[in-house]
């Protein structure tokens, strides 16, 4: 038909001799509006004619082409198909395939130009040919001289020139159709054109489709399309400027405000008619002026024309002409980017390209009926069975037009290219590779605009995935991470919001390390790739779509908004994070809602979240600090408290990475991100850091687990309400091995912080704030560690302590710390598998007793063995035995010296060496023997088996808090006890029901708890037993004086002070250890010692000066615990020989001197100890005095800081608070710092409150001879004769002075005081103190005749700073006792002091003022009487010391504060030259028995407690 219309038109040609050239362009007219109704008929009809171009090629020219090319074979002459046929098809598709692998490979050789090879014909003799194509062809002249076909010439040439450079022929087309075409859109740009006359865009696509088949070459039409290449680079600009315009309209918040363009309101202050006559004449035009300018009647003016390579461009693309396509876009490759209706044409060629690769990726690729339409309901109404009517789905009609296709928008019509072959030139990736080579050619046009495409951006990430998962080879790895990195993650910036594409680009990255993730985030969102035009314009507008929905967020919306925000953040996550921490930086009030509104955050969007936190924890320039470094910067303060709230609500977010980078900081010194460590602990373990501890809640920390956590949840700790969200931190801490990076790193930093080279400038104040901050995060982590880590996973985790201290270069101290909890576990399971296995011992020796008919030696050992079992306490008595007996074989005086250089062989005793088995816990004894090789200093200074001890036993180990256990116990039996309410709901009635047994529960575990504490495998029976079994081991039993100070002084500084330091909690047990090595009598220890090397005046001053404030709370708090204890002896001569010297006299704690036995042979008595209690009063408050006075701040600080912390029980003597109190006061007028100002101004309160019961020198010290106090206050008297044969006057070891101490009569004694043959008798000058022995009848008889006869002294009042040389002595026979007649009432003891139903009240395990009753006690009268005064001086003191009169009540040791001392007294007891040189602390020896342990379950026997008031203050007691 098409051949039969081509003649026809050549016979009318013929016939009406018509112009061919006439023809032809009328021809093409009609074809272009026909195009989609008729191509097929025009295709042939073209093909037919004989306007079809013929090929010139030159003879010599060889050539191969592809064996099928753009025309279709249903177009060539002789075929009566219109359509190609199913086998054509087929062989079609076969030599397609095999193309198209050659094409790949010669894409991967040549790159782009390969494209343009698609449909050429290649010339196969191309270096035979090329001197012809070299050659121009000659120009010929006619006879006049003008050049012949000179156009012919010139297109030959042409012909050449392409081949040459090609090497490939010639598109063939017909120059008269093209130049017939180019005409016509030459018009449409012309100035000759109307408004009406607007380019067809049939006309365009019909020049494609003739392209394409071949009829016409766009090398003939290219010179005729407009505009010219010169004026493109001006049509660029407009279009980037349009673009720009649109994208800020459609831009959220970016069109043009209403409000804005509104015109001006009306006047409502007009009346109504006014008003409507001026709208009226406005609208009318009424007052408008006339125009004085004619209007000019002028041409209209034109349109810009159509840019139409721009519009034949996409024509190519549409119809698969993909070379011609590629002309034209590899001269002007921005297209692309500034006309946004491009990049849909390149991503359908794409989406062919990658049909083959793609569909094998496919997720359901082998379910090909998921598209298939299913039945519908036809009608309603069912047929006469009750069956309802189902019919087929009408299948979408389809239409045929130029564009693309376009799927059905509603219309039930679906939009379909009206050229179905399109595709028959289009190349198709075989393999992976192929699409390698396609991303480096032609998805380059495309770039970051691979998101606009849904379809085409999950294929290429579902082909990467699918490729990553088969070949995880790195070559492999690599070449796509560096096309994630360069096109595929990026491009997400530019969908649509697509969560299906964003669980896509997840799915790809999570299969790399987290580093690499992090460096595409770097890149995408602050590195080269978000300066891109595209990817710069998708972020911004993400960011005006953030700001937009975060300005509706508040912490009641932030659940409402959170879907918006979710949303949002699937195409750009980093810049809606980034705007997102912004405005949490600055209103670090909305964090709650800023939490909820990413509740909907995509995986990806989690993993960006965490990405940007880092990100911006890092800081970027920004101070960390506060101005006066104290504190947190505040945008760190909320950071951190944002991502330890989003650690805790989510479960899907990895806190990993976080800690990794703190940890990173830690090891670079950085320890700023330690307020993130603190924030995240405290959220999701529920550990605080800083808790502060009261006197009750301190004693209650010392008990089990479950006290432990009944205290905690009191000061708000929920660390038992976050189990979950504490096991995600567990994990996210042990994956990377984190766990013990941070906790060794930390150490690390708290133990080299103030020697850093940024410390050295900084003020002392910053530092030690800093330097506590630090220990309050080392403490608060490894509580955190201890409570939800098991030991096997914890030792798995830390290193152990020899490796802490020689790899990691801790303290020892700190390391015994850190591992000190798995210690103690290792240590209880090997005691409680010991425990076991002697228990199936004795069973199987009793089982065997009754086979034996002989069984004697059997029974003998199973006693023995009961007996070892049950009880180890019978052999301590032996062991000390064993102890004197080898102490008289220990090496000379020449081994003493040694024993001070090297301590660490010295301590074990030779009994070791004859055989005795160590008494080392085994868990131990590879410590004990390591740490003298990895710490050789400290095992020189001191007994490595103690300082092993001392740091490895807890504050559990050594005490049991019965009255806290008690007190709760008592508090949950009042819960559970108490009545309903009148008006009780029946919701409450259930609820109380229901706790009823959740509280008898809780008190069963607490009783359990607290008898186990006392005789379980680890209480504190066992721990009795075992340090009793060791002391002798510790320290040797004899050893110079030198010696022996430089021990004590050695165990202040390597044990007791730096533990007592480290918390509240550790200062108690440090007491407690004491306490307990002095009631042991352990050998080689001496309390008297420590006390002196403790209470010195330049060493105190040194203390203070180098704490921090914790530090010096914490060390307060030790003072304050050990001057409670002084106080306790000082009260009562029985309590002091009791507690202090023991029962038997035998304690070594207060020896002068011992016997060749190591026995104590003189004991420091009750009056000399009062006098030392004096003269280490005077010793601290001369410290604290001359810190006061330093003008150093942290001397200052530290000293009020200890004084507010030991106020309760310090100052005690008048002179001494009336001192402190004036320095105070000085210092609150005269500092300017104004901290210091306040902090001393507040102190003055509580030392103030406690004036009252501070006491006169000589009421403090009591001297033997009853000579003036120093700072006594009554003027010398004549003293009434008395007999000097009393039984009071004879020498005893209370009127000798000790270590160089002053005897009663001025003279110096010598420190070693003789041995007593007889029973030592101290002679009290108190009534309520007796002497012991037989004498104290006689006494008591020879004071009452001394009073009889001598009546009662009388004294006058005396300056406090008199010396007392100058002071004559008085007999301490003179004081009368208290007239038996004169009963006082006691006052009745504090609360804490009643003793619990069924056992007996124990004065020394109170531990701070727990619970104070109101001062029952009046103030006393300032102008009292000397005879007053002189009325039973030291009549019998109360519980709580004999300078302790009922204080007021207060909240706790920190409430109570005490004065300073005069500033007129400024005498330094051991500084006074006329005191002789120092006593020296007795040899210690262990004493024939040792008195055991006090613990909670030994009762004795039962005693009242009185209070009894002090003789200043009976008068005014009624």
């Amino acid at each position: 038909m098409a051949k039969d219309a081509f003649h026809r038109i050549m016979a009318l040609v013929g016939a009406f001799d018509l112009d061919v050239g006439r023809v032809l362009d009328i021809t093409l007219d009609i074809s272009a509006s026909l195009l989609v109704k008729s191509f097929r008929f025009f295709v042939k009809f073209y093909r037919c004619s004989s306007w079809w171009p013929q090929n010139d090629v030159l003879d010599n020219i060889q050539w191969e082409d592809q064996e099928f090319g753009t025309l279709p074979s249903w177009a060539l002459p002789g075929s009566g198909r219109w359509a190609t046929s199913d086998e054509d098809r087929n062989g079609l598709q076969q030599a397609r395939q095999a193309r198209d692998v050659q094409f790949w490979d010669r894409v991967r050789d040549v790159g782009l130009d390969a494209y343009f090879e698609l449909g050429a014909r290649c010339i196969t003799n191309y270096e035979e040919a090329l001197p012809v194509l070299e050659a121009e062809i000659p120009t010929q002249l006619d006879g006049r001289g003008k050049e012949l076909n000179e156009n012919q010439r010139k297109r030959a040439n042409e012909n050449r020139e392409y081949m040459r450079r090609t090497k490939c022929l010639p598109p063939s087309g017909n120059a008269d159709a093209a130049q017939l075409l180019g005409f016509k859109l030459r018009f449409y740009a012309s100035p000759a054109r109307d408004m009406e006359d607007v380019l067809p865009e049939n006309l365009i696509y019909l020049a494609a489709l003739l392209i394409k088949i071949g009829f016409i070459s766009l090398r003939d039409l290219y010179p005729h399309l407009y505009p010219l290449d010169d004026d493109m680079p001006a049509y660029r600009e407009r279009l980037e400027k349009e673009k720009a315009d649109k994208e800020r309209k459609e831009r959220p918040g970016g069109g043009v405000n209403a409000l804005a363009a509104a015109g001006a309101l009306a006047d409502d202050t007009l009346p109504a008619m006014n008003r409507l006559r001026n709208e009226n004449k406005a609208t009318s035009g009424a007052n408008s002026p006339k125009s004085d300018k004619k209007e000019e009647e002028g041409k209209e003016e034109l349109p810009e024309p159509t840019n139409q390579k721009l519009v034949l461009l996409k024509a190519l693309l549409a119809i698969g002409a993909l070379p011609e396509a590629l002309f034209i876009l590899g001269r002007f490759p921005w297209l692309a980017d500034v006309n946004t209706s491009l990049p849909p044409y390149l991503q359908r060629i794409l989406t062919r390209m990658l049909s083959k690769v793609g569909e094998e990726s496919d997720p359901l690729q082998g379910r090909a009926d998921l598209q298939d339409t299913k039945c519908q309901l036809s009608d309603t109404v069912p047929d006469v069975e009750g069956v309802l009517k189902l019919a087929s789905r009408q299948k979408t009609r389809s239409r045929r037009w130029l564009g693309l296709d376009e799927v059905d928008a509603g219309d039930g019509v679906e939009q379909k290219h009206y050229y179905a072959d399109w595709d028959d030139n289009i190349p198709v990736c075989q393999t992976v590779d192929d699409v390698f080579a396609l991303s480096s050619t032609f998805l380059g046009f495309l770039g970051f605009k691979l998101g606009l495409d849904v379809l085409n951006m999950t294929r290429m990430l579902r082909i990467a995935k699918r490729s990553l998962q088969q070949d995880s080879s790195d070559s492999n790895r690599t070449r796509w991470l560096d096309m994630m990195r360069r096109q595929l993650v990026p491009a997400l910036s530019l969908t649509k919001h697509n969560l299906n594409v964003t669980e896509e680009v997840w799915d790809l990255l999570k299969m790399y390390p987290l580093t690499t993730r992090y460096d595409i985030y770097t890149e995408w969102f602050i590195g080269r790739t978000s300066r891109s035009p595209d990817v710069k314009i998708a972020l911004d507008r993400n960011k005006a779509e953030a700001k937009d929905v975060l300005r509706r967020i508040t912490n009641e919306s932030g659940k409402k908004g959170a879907r918006a925000l979710g949303k949002v953040a699937l195409a750009s996550p980093g810049v809606v994070v980034a705007t997102f921490i912004n405005q949490l930086e600055s209103y670090s009030n909305m964090i709650p809602g800023l939490v909820d509104s990413v509740r909907y955050f995509s995986r990806l969007g989690f993993d960006v979240l965490i990405w940007c936190l880092i990100t911006a924890l890092s800081g970027q320039g920004r101070d960390r600090m506060q101005a006066d470094g104290m504190l947190t910067s505040s945008w760190l303060q909320a950071l951190s408290r944002f991502v330890a709230a989003l650690f805790t609500r989510y479960n899907i977010v990895d806190a990993s990475p976080v800690l990794q980078y703190v940890a990173s900081e830690l090891r670079n010194g950085d320890s700023t991100d330690l307020e993130l460590i603190d924030q995240v602990m405290a959220e999701m373990a529920g550990v605080k850091s800083d808790i502060n501890f009261n006197d009750t809640q301190v004693l209650g920390m010392t008990g089990g687990d479950l006290l432990q956590s009944v205290i905690v949840r009191q000061l708000a700790d929920q660390r038992h309400e976050k189990k979950s969200s504490a096991k995600r931190l567990m994990a996210a801490l042990s994956g990377p091995g984190l766990t013990g990076q941070i906790l060794v790193s930390i150490a690390q930093e708290r133990q080299m912080y103030p020697h850093r080279e940024d410390a050295r400038d900084m003020p002392l104040k910053v530092l030690g704030n800093n330097l506590d901050k630090i220990q309050q995060v080392f403490a608060q982590y490894l509580d955190v560690l201890r409570t939800n880590l098991t030991t096997e996973a914890f030792d798995a985790a830390v290193p152990g302590v020899l490796e802490l201290i020689e790899e990691f270069g801790l303290e020892p101290g700190t390391a015994f710390t850190i591992c000190r909890g798995s210690m103690l576990k290792k240590m209880a399971e090997v005691d409680a598998a010991k425990k076991e296995q002697q228990k199936a011992e004795l069973a199987r020796s009793k089982s065997q007793e009754k086979t034996v008919v002989n069984g004697d030696a059997e029974m003998k050992d199973a006693v023995e063995m009961s007996g070892k079992v049950e009880s180890e306490e019978s052999s301590t008595v032996k062991e000390e035995k064993e102890d004197v007996a080898m102490a008289e074989d220990a090496p000379a005086a020449d081994t003493e010296v040694e024993a001070v250089i090297k301590p660490a062989s010295t301590p074990a005793p030779p009994a070791l060496a004859n055989g005795e088995t160590p008494p080392w816990h085994p868990v131990l004894v590879s410590i004990m023997d390591g740490l003298p090789a990895v710490a050789p200093d400290l095992a020189a200074r001191v007994s490595v088996p103690f300082f092993v001890t001392f740091w490895t036993l807890a504050p559990q180990d050594i005490h049991v808090p019965m009255e806290v256990y008690e007190a709760e116990m008592a508090k949950l039996s009042s819960e559970l006890n108490k009545p309903p309410e009148r008006n009780e709901s029946s919701a409450a009635r259930l609820e109380r029901m229901r706790n009823r047994p959740v509280l008898t529960q809780m008190i069963e575990k607490l009783r359990a708890e607290m008898n186990d504490q006392i005789t379980g495998p680890r209480g504190l029976s066992q721990v009795k037993m075992w340090l009793n079994t060791q002391k002798k081991h510790w320290f040797p039993r004899s050893s110079t004086k030198a010696e022996r100070i430089a021990r004590h002084l050695a165990l202040l500084q390597d044990c007791f002070l730096p533990r007592a330091t480290m918390s509240a909690v550790d200062a108690l047990y440090c007491l407690q250890i004491i306490k307990a090595m002095h009631n042991n009598a352990t050998p080689g220890f001496n309390t008297l010692y420590l006390l002196d090397q403790l209470f010195n005046k330049p060493r105190l001053v040194a203390i203070i000066s180098q704490c921090t404030a914790r530090e010096a709370e914490n060390l307060g708090r030790f003072l304050f615990e050990f001057l409670k204890l002084l106080a306790r002896w000082h009260s009562k001569q029985e309590v002091y020989d009791k507690e202090a010297l023991g029962s038997q006299r035998q304690l070594h704690g207060f020896a002068k001197s011992t016997d060749a036995d190591g026995a104590p042979t003189g004991q420091l008595e009750y009056e000399e100890f009062r006098r030392l209690l004096t003269n280490w009063h005077n010793a601290l408050t001369n410290s604290l005095k001359d810190c006061l006075k330093s003008k150093e701040y942290m001397q200052i600080r530290n000293s009020i800081v200890m004084l507010k912390t030991v106020v309760s029980a310090f100052p005690a003597l008048d002179f001494q608070g009336k001192g402190l109190m004036g320095t105070l006061k000085d210092l609150a007028k005269e500092e300017p710092r104004t901290d210091l100002k306040l902090a001393a101004m507040s102190l003055l309160g509580p030392l103030k409150a406690r004036e009252a019961t501070w006491v006169k020198p000589q009421h403090f010290r009591l001297a033997a001879d009853g000579g003036k106090e120093e700072g006594g206050s009554r003027a010398p008297t004549p003293q009434p004769k008395l007999n000097a044969k009393a039984e009071e006057f004879k020498p005893s070891a209370s009127v000798k002075a000790v270590n160089g101490e002053k005897a009663a009569d001025g003279k110096s004694t010598p420190a070693d005081v003789k041995k007593e043959t007889t029973p030592v008798t101290t002679t009290s000058t108190a009534p309520a103190v007796q002497p012991r022995g037989p004498g104290r009848e006689q006494s008591n008889r020879q004071t009452s005749a001394d009073t009889s006869r001598h009546g009662p002294p009388i004294t006058n009042g005396a300056s406090h700073q008199a010396s007392r040389d100058s002071a004559p002595s008085r007999p301490a026979s003179a004081l009368p006792p208290r007239p038996a007649a004169a009963s006082v009432k006691p006052l009745p003891p504090r609360p804490s002091e009643r003793a619990l139903p069924g056992r007996m009240e124990r004065i020394d395990d109170r531990h701070g003022r727990l619970d104070r009753p109101d001062d029952l006690r009046q103030a006393p009268s300032r102008g009292q009487s000397p005879g007053h005064r002189s009325r039973a001086r030291t009549p019998e003191r109360d519980l709580r010391g004999s300078f302790n009169a009922p204080p007021p009540p207060q909240a706790g040791y920190k409430d109570d504060r005490p004065p300073p001392r005069q500033a007129t007294d400024s005498r330094y007891p051991r500084d006074d030259q006329r005191n002789g040189p120092r006593r020296d602390a007795a040899p210690s020896v262990a004493p024939p028995a040792r008195p055991p342990f006090e613990s909670r379950n030994s009762v004795p026997a039962p005693s009242p407690v009185v209070s009894s008031p002090h003789p200043d203050r009976l008068s005014q007691i009624r």
